[in-house]
């Protein structure tokens, strides 16, 4: 049976010098019903003209100033319309990734042929949300912190209706990361692909 797995690092990232500094412990994500569409589209080659590979995240932060307690509970068939709808402290950047490692092997046994792990990394850019009403500023002033995200596979850069939701998480109060002056906070996102008896 296939099995897959992701987890999810939170750091502050240091632009002059794009040095990640780990914050976080590893937090499991969960995956969603919009990953079998994706990879329904992928495995038959669906050509048309849209990406169906993750390729961006959302990176959802709340202007409080408080540690989000507790934390939203996940559902399985929530999209991009979740996000849009943020309201009160809470909103999303939606931000592509910054890189999309060449890939890993858990087990060269079971994977002579190619990796298995495919690793996803982004951080927060830009200073205005992406929530449908009323945006929020995202800024170490605005005591931005962030406390979730999600794995998305934009299918038009320019249309946030067309995105997947892959997967998503949440950081317990005590790891999530308020933004500091003159940094910015990256994910760092390995999922692996497994066979299990």
């Amino acid at each position: 049976m296939l099995k897959i797995t992701g987890k999810v690092r939170g750091y502050n990232v240091l632009p002059t010098s794009d040095i990640w500094q780990p914050v976080t412990n590893w937090v499991c994500n969960t995956h969603m019903y919009d990953l079998a569409t994706a990879v329904a589209a992928l495995v038959r080659n669906l050509q048309d003209g849209r990406a169906y590979y993750a390729n961006g995240m959302y990176i959802e932060f709340d202007n409080s100033g408080a540690a989000v307690d507790p934390v939203p509970t996940v559902d399985l068939s929530a999209g991009y319309e979740y996000y849009t709808g943020l309201s009160g402290d809470s909103d999303f950047l939606r931000v592509p990734l910054t890189a999309s490692g060449p890939g890993l092997v858990s087990d060269a046994l079971k994977f002579p042929r190619g990796t298995n792990v495919a690793n996803f990394s982004a951080r927060t850019s830009g200073t205005t949300g992406a929530r449908t009403v009323a945006p929020l500023t995202f800024s170490d002033a605005a005591n931005s912190r962030v406390y979730g995200g999600a794995l998305v596979a934009m299918r038009n850069s320019a249309d946030v209706t067309q995105d997947l939701v892959l997967a998503r998480f949440y950081f317990e109060p005590v790891n999530q990361i308020p933004k500091a002056a003159g940094q910015q906070i990256g994910l760092d996102w390995p999922i692996t692909f497994d066979w299990t008896e």
